[in-house]
């Protein structure tokens, strides 16, 4: 992420705080070799769902945003599903004064949390 980092705005330290290599250890990164250990388990079709709806909000964003559709596909595309796993991995629903509402929330993806029993 640092490559593209503005240096002076108040987000500038957080984002250097952003992981830029792969996501390996997400199953949307897995190789083929990995993926096939995970058959009978019930995430490929989960897994098949959410590589489709991410590839369905890329193509939405390409066709909108000014020169994405000029722009190396494959190159774009990977860097948009490894910014998509790392935004996914910090956005929670938080209940705040009884209202549920969608948040980013820094270095969540890092702690250990339990469903309220």
């Amino acid at each position: 992420m640092s490559q593209s980092v503005d240096k002076d705005t108040k987000y500038t330290d957080y984002l250097y705080s952003l992981p830029e290599a792969p996501l390996k250890n997400l199953p949307l990164f897995y190789t083929n070799e990995e993926n096939a250990m995970l058959k009978g388990t019930d995430l490929p079709p989960i897994q098949k769902v959410l590589s489709d709806n991410i590839f369905k909000d890329f193509e939405t964003l390409r066709a909108v945003v000014p020169g994405w559709a000029e722009t190396n596909f494959e190159s774009l595309y990977q860097k948009f599903v490894h910014l998509h796993a790392i935004v996914s991995s910090k956005f929670v629903m938080l209940n705040i004064n009884g209202e549920e509402t969608p948040a980013l929330v820094p270095f969540v993806d890092i702690m250990e949390y339990r469903g309220v029993a």
